[in-house]
């Protein structure tokens, strides 16, 4: 009898243990990261950012475990269609093959503009910028002005590493340097750029909208994540993480 409800009990053990047990979510992460999404804090070199305290709270809510894989803009959308991660942070005019895959609600904007060391004119046009030279990020594809590229219309000048883009400008490598307005903002707040004033563009050239990128499997899992994104943009918690993770003018 003892041996009976010790066994009986040894079961529900494990089928309870199997129930509370998390689901783990492979997440993966274009190292070293760009603020305010993902960047590395230097103490812990854990990974920090909006998408951390987002995925956090969807963690916690729903009994799920995040792990982060190091990956890159190129090779983190393969990983994703050939099921070795779940779950990438990116924008469906960033992907080429965003439809096989499922898509949260939008999360934010990420911007891109134009800077230049002259002030804009409010009338300002791209089609005024003919053969000027743009600082770009090396395999980055701009919509917007990708048919002005592909014209010689405009002439790339491509860079490895976001951060060198405002040393080419000043240095006249470059007419105009094109890039988010979180990365800008940052490199703007070094102490090295403080005797140079950078202006912006009028408006964007640029606007996409970032969302979490999901295995079309984990349905359950976009559903738990539009419920978070959707609560944090209604109680406007999402605007207090970007001013949180990103320097914001």
């Amino acid at each position: 009898m003892g041996t009976r409800q010790s066994l009986i009990g040894f079961a529900c053990f494990v089928i309870c243990n199997v129930c509370l047990a998390k689901e783990q979510i492979k997440f993966a992460v274009n190292s070293p990261g760009a603020k305010p999404y993902f960047y590395t804090d230097r103490q812990s070199t854990q990974y920090k950012g909006l998408i951390v305290d987002l995925l956090f709270k969807v963690s916690s809510e729903f009994n799920m475990g995040i792990q982060y894989v190091d990956s890159d803009k190129n090779r983190a959308e393969y990983l994703l269609h050939m099921g070795e991660v779940d779950a990438i942070m990116s924008s469906s005019a960033w992907l080429k093959g965003p439809d096989k895959l499922l898509a949260s609600v939008p999360i934010l904007k990420h911007r891109d503009y134009f800077y230049q060391l002259s002030p804009f004119s409010q009338h300002f046009k791209i089609e005024d910028l003919e053969q000027s030279l743009i600082c770009t990020r090396k395999d980055f594809v701009y919509t917007s002005v990708h048919r002005q590229f592909l014209l010689r219309k405009l002439q790339r000048v491509d860079v490895s590493k976001q951060k060198l883009m405002f040393d080419m400008l000043i240095n006249k490598r470059c007419n105009l340097a094109l890039l988010g307005e979180f990365k800008a903002n940052e490199l703007m707040d070094l102490g090295k750029y403080k005797d140079t004033t950078i202006y912006r563009s009028p408006y964007p050239v640029e606007s996409a909208e970032i969302k979490i990128f999901l295995s079309p499997k984990l349905a359950h899992i976009k559903s738990a994540i539009d419920k978070v994104i959707t609560k944090m943009r209604n109680e406007n918690f999402m605007q207090s993480l970007i001013l949180k993770h990103s320097k914001m003018r």
